[in-house]
């Protein structure tokens, strides 16, 4: 469980970019997850029956096209995805202490980086420097590399990592408070304030409406709504307080000036837009290598002139991978989208295993996921560019739909066997 926990906390943190062939972090976490894995072959088996199909096909395709273009990073992307999947699946369905335990780790995987983030801000110092080694080899790559390693940030490759980060930990605090009792139920409150003062600070606005949705989806499922209107007040409320009382900025920008900011926001929904009137006009996207995105953007109507014309990405990850695979990988992420619904969320969401105590745990796993998966409608990063903590959440929610349905069978089961 231990090696488990730190190889998820370097897969989350990305520190895993970083290194010289053959000794990055990238492949102790492979190999790592590699020999836990072959020490439960039958779970390992079994992983990888869970791991939807159109999965397999979407990542062998990002392989492919990474060994044609022999991008490193994309060659490696399949392994990653189907090692760490595999890794928390097999690790979880233990048994339900383990996959409590686990779920909790990752949102303490989350706290440990916003609370580095905090010190960061206000002590600067070794954390700055922390963070400059772990991370100047892998920005030195980046035109912005330089600017990125100034600003203070938790653990995490670039600060819009941390609004995913943030996103996945402010949600399971919310849910792990709904499900816990007595002294972890006063735990994850005091999380949850801290995580709320994180999404303050760290300035990502994409992570309100990502929370905001999922709890407005518990409540209207009937998920102890009063609860969650405490949460939701605690939120407001804190926002309230930044937008008129904070005259400071933090870093760069704050949340009062980036929400406030209608030119930014103005531009990225001309780039979306512009993004669907390339998508129609080349159902191939770009697999043959002759779409430019920077041209046909513009063709399109997209205006970079708030930002001296620096082409930006179209900021909505989704419409990102159907311009760079075509109208296949568009009809792929509403399949995917089907079956994480019809196998994963419904389930859980439903009340089907209503009579287990673990439920509510499950749960936070799935809401985090679904919000993460609202949040990669406004930035470049999902889970399908593997982005950690989308698909640490992704992992989770699976892992426990197995784990609740074992349950659930073996509880049938015995109840045939007392009867009979």
């Amino acid at each position: 469980m231990i090696l488990t926990v730190a190889l998820i906390a370097l897969f989350i943190y990305s520190i895993p970019k970083l290194g010289l062939l053959p000794l990055a972090p990238r492949f102790i976490l492979l190999g790592g997850g590699l020999f836990l894995l072959i020490q439960y072959k039958d779970r390992f088996i079994e992983a990888l029956s869970h791991f939807f199909v159109p999965l397999y096909f979407y990542f062998l395709v990002v392989g492919l096209l990474g060994l044609i273009n022999l991008q490193l990073r994309d060659i490696l992307i399949p392994l990653e995805a189907v090692l760490s999947f595999s890794l928390i699946f097999v690790v979880l369905n233990l048994g339900m202490v383990k996959a409590v335990v686990l779920t909790r780790a990752v949102a303490l995987i989350i706290l440990l980086s916003v609370l580095w983030f905090f010190a960061s801000l206000v002590l600067g110092g070794v954390f700055m420097q922390g963070r400059y080694y772990l991370y100047s080899g892998e920005l030195s790559k980046y035109l912005i590399g330089d600017v990125e390693l100034e600003r203070a940030t938790g653990l995490a490759l670039m600060h819009v990592n941390m609004g995913y980060q943030i996103c996945l930990g402010l949600t399971l605090s919310i849910f792990l408070y709904l499900a816990e009792n007595r002294i972890w139920k006063k735990f994850w409150l005091v999380i949850t304030i801290v995580m709320i003062a994180g999404l303050i600070y760290v300035a990502q606005r994409s992570t309100i409406p990502a929370v905001a949705s999922v709890c407005v989806l518990a409540a209207l499922l009937g998920r102890k709504w009063k609860n969650l209107i405490l949460i939701t007040g605690l939120l407001s409320l804190s926002c309230v307080i930044i937008f008129f009382a904070a005259d400071f900025e933090w870093g760069k920008v704050n949340l009062q000036s980036r929400v406030e900011n209608v030119a930014d926001t103005h531009a990225r929904i001309g780039w979306q837009i512009a993004a669907l009137k390339v998508i129609a006009s080349s159902p191939m996207g770009n697999l043959s290598g002759g779409l430019n995105w920077e041209e046909r953007s513009v063709e399109m109507g997209a205006d970079y002139s708030y930002y001296g014309w620096d082409i930006k990405a179209v900021h909505n990850s989704y419409l990102g991978r159907v311009i760079n695979y075509g109208w296949g990988a568009g009809l792929l992420i509403l399949f995917v989208s089907y079956l994480f619904y019809r196998h994963v969320a419904k389930p859980i969401l439903s009340t089907q295993y209503s009579d287990s105590k673990y439920k509510l745990y499950a749960e936070s796993s799935v809401y985090a996921f679904i919000a993460l998966s609202v949040q990669a409608l406004f930035h470049n990063a999902s889970m399908y560019t593997l982005e950690p903590a989308s698909w640490v959440a992704f992992s989770l929610s699976c892992a426990w739909a197995a784990l609740l349905k074992k349950e659930s069978l073996h509880g049938c089961n015995g109840a045939l066997n007392a009867r009979g």
